[in-house]
């Protein structure tokens, strides 16, 4: 400590000097758990006049005592960083759209950045109540960058996490550009490089981990800053992910027996200090959680915590993990093999199974305690991930901790003399570059919201790359019709896995009622607590958003629930682009005096209509008579089935039979210059004398020139219900430059 004045602005300027990348990383996270403590200020702008006080100030102790270790090369950013943007930016000007994302992601961030995640009229709005701490961090990214250019918090914690890597290699390779090649095969792994460039959140904690995985490796005396800075890093990835405990705990008995084994004068008032650091990051929500369920970790566990609303189970996934014994003790040798078992993008390069390997071998080695002691870390993570889940993407502190090892025990291989210890070296090397390269093969057709990159789609990457920078909010994506038709929302009813994310976006202040996940219905007191949320929702106006191609079984899991119907309509909602859009149905809820679900009908057509029954009446409200060339337009179409025969909602499974609104493009002279340029499905079945508006999206000859737009129901694969004799629908159209 400074005690002379004049000295501290010195220091200070000193210290700003210093920062980094992952400090400014760091400082976001701090944001992320402070502002949890202020979730309970109504007010939201002094909420986060608050949060921003008290977290310069912490942030600041972390900066000016974070450990010192050799500087970065200026290699780092040709060879690690260029081609790890050159990845993420790849698909940058495509929205994310996967599935956490619209599942709780969009709902945990919007949430958490205003206030408490839900109140009590909510019904548990989300599928699992996790910490939104991650969420709070990727949304202030959103917020700050736009929704686009917003994921690059991830390409940025890829790079702190390299950095770490180099600060580690360090003690065994000493060649910079080496080491840097090092760095960049370590990130070159498939499942980082699924999320580098959307919004999970599994990418955040592995540099705390990592980071204090450095600082355990270095340990010979006591020193409080560090344990104030390993406590904190420790309990912050947990808080961002409660999975995390797999490496958390190895951590914790490594470290601790170094300190032992040190004979550290570690006292009472030191492990106080560790515990209570550890647990602010934990403490809001966590505190939140028990008050709201009985639980801290609702509603996981809850054989042990036993919250009155959920079933007396310990949750989990059993698409993922081992299957027995043998499987759980070789693991990461049959995710190699059987990599649908591992996560949902069925792809492995093998390389938990070459580090286990490794790492196996390593103790044959006599290594030196520095690679000991990683390998004693990797393999009691190995032990208790394959114990809790076994689920790939929860192992990417595993996958770059672990290539780290790899290359450690290269370095101790340096001085077992002869022949065998260049080809080991070589081999394991080559193995890496293997590995790595098989992992680029698979980013460029994988990710987790499959997404397609620049190379697949050149001119629809440069079309949407005008939005970067431009796409802080959503709403000035979403037609006004639309906007007038969300501002209607009292109350959403959650029907769907995937649109809570959606209905945040449109009316984030409405409370959620969620019906499609099971689980909270089994219990009795929850049963209850939805019963009482409903009732008070009484006299509000009450609504689902359902994909169009899911709406059956959401109107199926309403029905269960014991909802009625009222009007359903039918929108386009844009997902931060006029170029892509979720076709979507707008249902109102009304229980006790709507419609049931057997009389909306949803039946499959099975064989072609009679000629009776190609004849609609088609009629527009929003006529267009000027659009750019190449651009995507949204019409509204009013169909009325003047047929005497009821038009199934659903076709065969390769569509045939499936009775759609569709439409073409002809020149001045008639001519059909675009056949088959969009669709839009009914919504249920349509008897005749019935009739529904549906959104279609047109999009404009990428030539300019003058046009006629044709708007025609058709049955796929069999007819136009034009060349039947219906009447289509023509309007003409100037397609300017």
């Amino acid at each position: 400590m400074l005690n002379n004045p004049a000295q501290r602005p010195h220091a200070f300027t000193a210290s700003l000097r210093r920062v980094e990348l992952g400090d400014i990383l760091l400082l976001l996270y701090i944001t992320a758990f402070v502002r949890q403590y202020f979730w309970l200020v109504t007010n939201n702008t002094v909420a986060w006049a608050l949060t921003i006080l008290v977290t310069l100030p912490i942030w600041y102790f972390f900066l000016t005592t974070k450990p010192t270790g050799p500087a970065k090369s200026k290699l780092f950013w040709p060879i690690v960083a260029l081609p790890l943007f050159i990845i993420y930016a790849m698909r940058v000007a495509f929205p994310d759209g996967s599935f956490d994302q619209l599942n709780y992601h969009l709902l945990s961030g919007e949430r958490a950045l205003r206030g408490v995640p839900f109140t009590a009229a909510d019904f548990f709005p989300a599928p699992i109540q996790f910490n939104p701490a991650p969420q709070i961090v990727t949304g202030i990214t959103r917020y700050i960058l736009g929704y686009r250019l917003g994921t690059i918090i991830n390409y940025a914690v890829m790079l702190w996490a390299g950095s770490i890597l180099y600060r580690l290699l360090s003690g065994y390779i000493t060649n910079e550009w080496l080491r840097c090649f090092g760095v960049l095969l370590i990130l070159l792994t498939e499942q980082p490089l699924f999320e580098i460039n959307n919004y999970m959140t599994d990418l955040l904690a592995v540099p705390l981990l990592l980071d204090v995985t450095l600082v355990v490796l270095n340990t010979k005396g006591i020193d409080r800053r560090e344990l104030i800075r390993v406590a904190f890093f420790l309990g912050a990835a947990t808080a961002i992910k409660l999975i995390n405990l797999a490496f958390v705990l190895p951590l914790l008995l490594v470290y601790a027996y170094k300190l032992d084994a040190h004979k550290l004068a570690f006292k009472l008032k030191d492990a106080a200090a560790f515990v209570l650091v550890f647990l602010a990051p934990l403490v809001p929500f966590s505190l939140f959680m028990y008050v709201k369920t009985g639980s801290p970790v609702f509603p996981f566990y809850n054989t042990i915590f036993r919250s009155p609303y959920w079933p007396l189970i310990n949750w989990t996934d059993v698409r993922w993990g081992p299957k027995g014994i043998v499987q759980g003790l070789l693991w990461p040798f049959f995710i190699a093999f059987e990599p649908e078992r591992g996560s949902e993008l069925p792809v492995s390069s093998g390389r938990l199974a070459f580090i286990f390997l490794v790492v196996i071998l390593c103790f044959f080695l006599r290594p030196t305690a520095r690679t000991r002691t990683l390998c004693i870390i990797l393999l009691l993570s190995f032990a208790l991930w394959t114990i809790t889940t076994g689920y790939g993407r929860y192992a990417v502190f595993l996958e770059l901790l672990g290539a780290a090892a790899i290359l450690a025990a290269v370095y101790e291989l340096a001085r077992i003399k002869g022949a065998l210890r260049s080809a080991v070296i070589v081999s394991a090397w080559i193995v890496l570059m293997f590995q790595s390269a098989l992992s680029v093969a698979y980013v460029y057709r994988y990710e987790w919201s499959m997404r397609p990159t620049i190379f697949h789609d050149p001119q629809s990457f440069f079309a949407e790359s005008r939005h970067i920078l431009r796409d802080h909010s959503f709403a000035k994506f979403v037609p006004e019709r639309e906007r007038q038709l969300f501002a209607n929302v009292d109350v959403w009813i959650e029907s769907n896995f995937i649109t809570n994310g959606l209905e945040t976006l449109t009316k984030p202040d409405a409370p959620i009622l969620l019906v499609c996940f099971p689980y909270y219905f089994e219990a009795p007191a929850s049963v209850e607590k939805f019963n009482n949320t409903l009732n008070n929702a009484a006299g509000k106006k009450i609504y689902t958003l359902a994909f169009t191609k899911d709406l059956s079984p959401s109107l199926d899991l309403l029905s269960f629930r014991g909802l009625e119907m009222g009007k359903f309509t039918a929108v386009s909602v844009p997902f931060y682009s006029d170029r892509y859009r979720y076709d979507m149905v707008l249902v109102e809820i009304a229980p006790g005096k709507g419609t049931r679900r057997e009389n909306i009908r949803t039946t499959t057509a099975t064989s072609p209509l009679p000629v009776s029954g190609f004849n609609a009446e088609l009629t527009v409200s929003n006529s267009p008579t000027i659009v750019k060339a190449g651009a995507r337009e949204l019409v509204y179409v009013k169909i009325k089935n003047t047929s005497d025969t009821t038009w199934n909602a659903l076709g065969q499974p390769d569509s045939k039979f499936a009775i759609k609104l569709g439409n073409h493009w002809l020149d001045e002279r008639g001519a059909m210059v675009v056949q088959d340029d969009a669709r839009a499905s009914l919504l249920f079945d349509l008897a005749p004398g019935q009739e529904v508006e549906l959104p279609l999206t047109v999009t404009a000859p990428r030539e300019p020139g003058r046009y006629i737009l044709e708007i025609d129901m058709v049955q796929e694969l069999v007819a136009w219900f034009g060349s039947a004799g219906s009447k289509t629908l023509r309007m003409e159209v100037k397609a300017e430059p």
